[in-house]
């Protein structure tokens, strides 16, 4: 293999090997980003119940009179709380649907640039495979073309012997004459 193209193909096999790694990761934060996102649902679930549950408390608090006011006040924190918390978990749902949609795009783009090494892989072993062939056929050209140098250099003898051999004959036929 000739060593650049050979560099090359080990310096993207190594590239794309670590964008494998960089895709199982992204695929490994998509679902905990998904479990994340889930938690915040269910938090902003028993916020709600909570409120739902302190709104309840308060109706039963003033019902009771004077004998619920403890309870009310407790309801009513109970509210604040439940509020606060859905409000927090709303934020932070915001925040980590924003984050989901960045690791999709970069798992997407990973994809992409792995798909796009792939190819390029392939591609340095088709130039490889081609580098070869070429370098087969031009030691086939070189080992003819030795071959015809040869047989040339075996002609010019020959040639020359014949040119010796008129040059007697006309020798003789100029004695004989």
């Amino acid at each position: 293999m000739n060593s650049r193209i050979s560099d090359i193909a080990s310096s993207t096999a190594d590239s794309h090997a670590k964008l494998e790694g960089l895709g199982r990761g992204m695929e490994e934060l998509q679902e905990s980003s998904t479990t994340i996102g889930t938690l915040i649902y269910n938090i902003e679930d028993i916020a709600e119940t909570l409120n739902v549950l302190s709104i309840n408390g308060a109706i039963q608090a003033a019902r009771s009179g004077d004998m619920g006011q403890g309870f009310a006040v407790v309801t009513g924190e109970m509210r604040k709380l439940a509020l606060s918390v859905k409000e927090s978990a709303t934020t932070q749902m915001g925040v980590v649907k924003t984050v989901i949609e960045k690791i999709n795009e970069s798992a997407v783009m990973s994809r992409t640039v792995r798909g796009g090494m792939e190819r390029n892989k392939v591609s340095m072993q088709e130039t490889d495979r081609d580098i070869s062939e070429l370098r087969n056929h031009m030691d086939i050209v070189a080992s003819s073309t030795s071959q015809l140098a040869a047989s040339i250099h075996e002609f010019s003898a020959t040639i020359e012997q014949i040119s010796r051999s008129i040059s007697s004959i006309e020798e003789m036929m100029e004695r004989i004459s």
